[in-house]
């Protein structure tokens, strides 16, 4: 899935019924001046924080999920989805990578873990669609 595709996708599944002005007002988005996760950096949307979320990670099924760097902001990011490496696997392995702006999702976009820039301030993040 193009990159393009991945955020429109993104935002339908999390942010369903936002409004623009609130998307604008928290900057939801590089269309906003902001980052996707902060869906969940202003609480918008429940999901769990630190390592409540790495936990949360670790245990779901990550059978068909995708893995993208999504960071346009401060000029990198993955022109596409790819399927999820295998030392993706656990938040411990992404951890290690060193990867920021790292979004794994579920195949069918029920859940996502995301790791920030910001990692000893911000996130990671894991939120489940089904909650929202």
């Amino acid at each position: 899935m193009k990159r393009e595709e991945f955020r429109e996708t993104f935002l339908s599944v999390f942010a369903n019924g936002m409004k623009r002005q609130q998307k604008r007002k928290y900057r939801i988005g590089l269309e906003y001046g902001g980052y996707l996760w902060h869906l969940f950096y202003y609480k918008l949307v429940p999901a769990f924080i630190g390592d409540d979320a790495r936990k949360e990670y670790n245990k779901v099924d990550k059978n068909g999920a995708i893995q993208i760097r999504y960071d346009l902001g401060i000029g990198y990011g993955d022109e596409e989805t790819s399927r999820l490496e295998d030392n993706f696997l656990t938040a411990e392995g992404i951890d290690k990578g060193g990867y920021s702006e790292f979004y794994v999702i579920g195949k069918d976009f029920s859940w996502c873990y995301i790791v920030t820039h910001e990692m000893d301030l911000c996130g990671p993040y894991f939120c489940y669609a089904s909650v929202i």
